[in-house]
């Protein structure tokens, strides 16, 4: 249905504002859809209109109550009843923008802004004006909140980025020059405007306002630097290595100019460059922690750990030294053997950075190796990364597993919010992996029966079906399944691997089995389990001493408790009864529980004595 905005009756709208006033205006924001914020341009609710703020002195309040109201009112919020036509626009701004009248929207809300004069309502049109490229009609908003505020520099800066935009090189300028000097000092005013000009859409104008700027200040290291980053942004490479150097012409011992110029030269390819500028750049300033930190980081780029090691230890003593690098160093700490000090860098980076929860996800896996599964889940709970919550939430369902068991994680499991088909996928996937641990295969197979019906062909889904009715032993699905997944991606080692050793050890099609491993051992020369299941197949064919030498060195690489089921087997076969016994008790220790070592042991059974 198409609705005309612009001439639709004041009267139905005015009966729709009541309708709506009456249910939400208790002191509660008149819209929650369509606030923008002045300077990033989020979405983040509505302009907060309380009743009173509506009502004016008619409201019912006592004079003791507006002298309090009068006493507590926001600077630049006027006192005063909004008429009709104020309500008017103030609703059909709302929700003509709701319907994408973009232009009936910006036009109310700019309209109500200048008859209020109220900030609230000014800013909420600045912001609209400047989300929907209308970059004059922004500025002039800023302009009048600005009026409004003096004392504020939010107005400001959005006059800065609108003027930018707009291409007004002159007033841009000036607007600019106003900002930097509200602050305490210039470096942080060049700081600022720089950071306005992050995502800008005149990139060549927020390059040419910094340039101006460097211009009014030729000899602020900081005005290169900022040039350098927003020139950078944009592409303009030669420019931004050109302001770098001049930064550092300016200020030779700038760490922050010479570790940017180090991460560029890392970005650019030119590690050899980086490596030959820190070592420099040390032996003039041996004590320079943050780039003690960049040789450190180069260093293990290189996988010189012990090297990267030693020059990075020294910073950590440091009460100064960031989350990031406590992060890096715990990183690094589990490459050089120094596992004991992991969780301590992990707990000083998040005390310094709670926000910071790449650290926190690592940190609450660490505890969960340390079987303190109570803080793992407090600290998966923490996390707030939209990026990582999804996974955070997978994990906390993992460690209920091992707190409360399987039934009490697959019912945390059940509160996933679920909004799209990723989600659905790994909660489908999760949900199997609790249920295979559990060894509750009938469940599982029949859940990914199901979950294929709403996702048909999803790779993930056919592996993890496979591999279930393996150990049930439905051959002819885990066949079809996994020969799905090889003809949409022929080199897809893990099928190929998965399907040879199942044939190998459920059926007498050897050969054909042979040849599947081998392709799989072809793409995957070193891995274990491709090397477990050749050895298997050659032990099926009789060929002992070949399967002994792929099954050792398989246990050599990764002792996993099946591949030592099937090595003990054949040792036992080749009368190296002894020898069988001890990787037996080896497995026995590490998982009494699994079912190939239980099945091979009912079959050998004097070899766990």
């Amino acid at each position: 249905m198409h609705i005309n905005w612009v001439k639709i009756s004041r009267r139905c709208l005015g009966l729709l504002f009541l309708t709506i006033f009456a249910s939400s205006c208790a002191n509660a924001p008149l819209s929650q859809n369509h606030q923008v914020d002045a300077v990033t341009g989020d979405d983040r609710g509505g302009v907060e209109l309380s009743r009173s703020d509506v009502e004016g002195a008619d409201g019912g309040a006592t004079e003791t109550d507006e002298a309090k109201a009068d006493e507590e009112k926001e600077p630049g919020v006027p006192n005063l009843a909004l008429d009709n036509d104020s309500l008017y626009n103030i609703l059909m701004s709302d929700i003509a923008l709701h319907y994408g009248h973009i232009e009936t929207s910006l036009e109310s809300a700019v309209a109500v802004a200048k008859v209020s004069k109220d900030q609230r309502l000014v800013r909420k049109a600045a912001a609209l004006a400047l989300q929907l490229n209308k970059f004059e009609q922004s500025a002039e908003m800023a302009r009048l909140w600005s009026e409004l505020m003096p004392q504020s520099q939010e107005p400001i800066q959005v006059l800065v980025i609108a003027l930018t935009a707009a291409g007004d090189q002159k007033q841009a300028l000036a607007a600019a020059v106003s900002l930097i000097e509200q602050q305490d000092n210039i470096e942080t005013g060049v700081r600022t405007v720089a950071g306005l000009m992050n995502r800008q859409r005149n990139p060549e104008a927020a390059v040419r306002l910094l340039q101006d700027i460097a211009d009014l200040w030729p000899d602020l290291p900081q005005a290169y630097m900022s040039l350098s980053y927003v020139a950078r942004a944009y592409g303009q490479q030669q420019l931004s290595r050109d302001a770098l150097e001049k930064a550092l012409e300016i200020e030779p011992d700038w760490d922050e100019a010479a570790v940017t110029k180090v991460d560029y030269l890392v970005s650019d390819d030119q590690t050899a460059e980086a490596t030959a500028f820190v070592a420099q750049y040390l032996d003039e300033n041996p004590n320079s922690q943050s780039m003690l930190v960049r040789s450190s980081r180069l260093l293990a780029v290189e996988e010189q750990y012990e090297a990267a090691w030693d020059r990075l230890k020294s910073t950590l003593r440091s009460k100064e030294v960031g989350a990031p690098t406590l992060y890096f160093a715990a990183i690094l700490a589990t490459e050089v053997g120094q596992e004991r000090r992991v969780t301590g860098y992990l707990e000083r980076a998040i005390e310094k950075n709670p926000g910071f929860d790449r650290a926190r996800m690592y940190l609450a896996a660490r505890y969960a190796d340390e079987q303190d599964f109570e803080a793992a889940f407090d600290q998966y709970q923490q996390v707030r990364d939209p990026s990582l919550s999804e996974d955070a939430m997978i994990q906390m369902v993992l460690v209920t597993e091992e707190i409360r068991g399987t039934d009490e994680a697959l019912s945390f499991l059940e509160r996933m919010d679920i909004q799209s088909q990723g989600q659905y996928l790994k909660y489908v996937l999760t949900r199997h992996e609790l249920l295979v641990r559990d060894r509750r295969m009938d469940e599982a197979y029949s859940f990914l029966n199901d979950a294929l019906q709403n996702v048909p062909g999803n790779q993930a889904l056919l592996y993890a079906r496979g591999l279930v009715a393996a150990e049930l032993k439905l051959v002819d699905v885990m066949e079809a399944d996994f020969k799905s997944l090889i003809e949409i991606e022929p080199e897809n080692a893990s099928a190929l691997n998965a399907l040879g050793y199942t044939l190998a050890d459920q059926t007498d099609r050897l050969q054909e089995a042979r040849g599947y491993i081998g392709r799989a051992l072809e793409l995957r020369p070193k891995d274990p389990y491709i090397m477990d299941s050749m050895g298997w197949v050659e032990y099926r064919l009789g060929e002992l001493d070949l399967a002994r030498t792929l099954l050792t060195e398989a246990y050599q690489v990764n002792g996993d408790v099946e591949i030592a089921a099937h090595l003990g087997e054949v040792l036992w076969e080749l009368g190296e009864a002894e020898k069988a016994r001890d990787v037996w008790l080896e497995a026995i220790g590490i998982d009494s529980d699994n079912p190939i070592l239980l099945e091979t042991l009912e079959r050998y059974p004097s070899g766990a004595e």
